[in-house]
């Protein structure tokens, strides 16, 4: 008797496959002879297989009520075969949002050795700590659920030793939906967004790299946009190009914008924030002073040596090196100082991009 098994019927997936030949005669002794039948493919594809980091993600204890959190998820697909499915986010102050200005899909289409990030925002609207989670239900056969575990605190004020306080410039401009936008055309919506920066751009005098974090939202089409402060010689700062952008919406005797549909107005975002440094635990970090590294360093260390010793009643004190007590500066930048600023030596800064980015 000739036995075959067919990798084929199988979808030619790696692994072990076990079987039965029963074979029944009028032996009065042996009526039924039962063997046991088993293949093993090695060389064919692998399953599906998800690839969830990191299972924790925590945001700051910190975060002020009614501003958003960043995080980012990555998806990988280790496996041989593509990777299907959706996600979801639970818990009332997290959200999933926009990335490279693609829009975020829930539905999961990963093929065999690929990643996709997920951007994760925290918006507390509330004081106090708040959980969730990232729920991954996909065609994995050993792990058909992942989930991610989300955790941050809302505060009313942030404030105090080690923030950073600074003036994000941010403008809300409404532009007339005559060409009928296409919110699921990934392809048109960048297309849009790259026509609104090269007209900023133009407009302002500005280098494009400057128009950041360009949101596109629907009704009218309405565009979301940062100016960042960083301004090459003869540019305009921040504020400044948002008021020559203000100027120039309300002048309807040009167009602002002529590579896009007439605008309806604008609205002046912008926002003052108090950035918190914080480690990946979502924890306050003291003593990143000059954040030429992404970590509390030398430069840091040489940093506050240079005002180590110096009082309140000193010409040179600096209250930024006074971190000790935390809750209120006693106006003798010394050893206390000193060894707390020990304590977070080495520590690297979970969100430097984020602070960067703000203080750009």
């Amino acid at each position: 008797i000739d036995v075959s098994f067919s990798a084929v019927d199988v979808g030619n997936l790696n692994g072990a496959y076990a079987g039965v030949l029963t074979i029944r005669t009028n032996d009065p002794n042996n009526r039924e002879v039962v063997i046991d039948l088993v293949a093993d493919i090695v060389d064919g594809l692998a399953a599906p297989d998800i690839d969830v980091t990191p299972l924790v993600l925590t945001f700051s204890s910190k975060r002020l009520i009614n501003t958003t959190g960043t995080k980012t998820i990555t998806l990988a697909n280790l496996g041989g075969l593509p990777l299907t499915g959706a996600f979801t986010v639970n818990g009332a102050a997290f959200s999933a949002s926009e990335r490279d200005n693609c829009l975020i899909c829930s539905v999961i289409s990963r093929p065999a050795g690929t990643t996709r990030t997920i951007d994760i925002n925290f918006k507390p609207t509330t004081s106090g700590s708040f959980s969730g989670s990232v729920v991954f239900e996909t065609n994995d056969p050993d792990e058909p659920t992942v989930t991610v575990t989300l955790t941050g605190g809302g505060v009313l004020v942030v404030g105090g030793t080690g923030t950073i306080p600074t003036k994000v410039t941010k403008a809300t401009v409404t532009f007339d939906d005559t060409d009928n936008l296409d919110f699921n055309d990934e392809a048109a919506i960048a297309a849009f967004i790259l026509k609104l920066r090269q007209d900023l751009a133009a407009l302002l005098g500005v280098d494009i790299s400057r128009i950041i974090n360009v949101i596109i939202t629907q009704g009218s089409v309405v565009a979301n946009f940062t100016i960042t402060k960083t301004a090459a010689e003869g540019e305009p700062t921040a504020t400044e190009a948002l008021a020559l952008l203000e100027t120039a919406v309300a002048d309807t005797t040009t167009d602002a914008f002529p590579s896009l549909p007439a605008t309806q107005g604008i609205v002046d975002a912008s926002e003052d924030v108090v950035l918190q440094p914080q480690d990946a635990g979502g924890e306050p970090i003291l003593g990143w002073f000059t954040r030429s590294e992404d970590l509390v360093g030398f430069n840091d260390f040489f940093a506050f040596a240079d005002f180590f010793g110096l009082k309140i009643v000193d010409g040179a004190y600096d209250e930024a090196y006074d971190i000790f007590p935390v809750d209120s500066p006693d106006g003798d930048i010394g050893f206390d100082d000193f060894f707390l600023f020990a304590d977070n030596f080495g520590t690297t800064v979970d969100n430097a991009d984020e602070i960067r980015a703000a203080l750009q």
